[in-house]
């Protein structure tokens, strides 16, 4: 899932807060928010893997977390990304309860 992220810097700083949370590891390249340059104008668009891609891990929202996950902790334009993190939390939310599984 792809979201605009206009007040990006493209620091990684979420990326690898994912990365040490889900691996132990700070390695960007396998986290599960991906941070790509927008070609169209400026900003980034944020990427949220929520299947298999590669060594990406799928994203689960950190729903394990009480709070902000590590990447909306770590941003410095968290507040962007706790909206677009949120918006895909609702998401796996729904996806969950049509598929009949409810974690909550």
């Amino acid at each position: 899932m792809d979201y605009n992220m206009n007040l990006c810097g493209g620091c990684l700083t979420c990326e690898i807060a994912c990365s040490y949370k889900h691996t132990g590891e700070f390695n960007h390249l396998v986290s599960a928010i991906e941070i790509i340059e927008r070609e169209d104008k400026p900003g980034y668009k944020v990427r949220i893997h929520h299947d298999n891609c590669g060594d990406r891990i799928v994203c689960d929202g950190c729903i394990d977390i009480e709070g902000d996950p590590l990447c909306v902790q770590y941003c410095r334009k968290s507040d962007d990304l706790r909206t677009i993190i949120n918006a895909f939390r609702a998401t796996l939310r729904s996806q969950q309860k049509s598929e009949g599984y409810e974690n909550e």
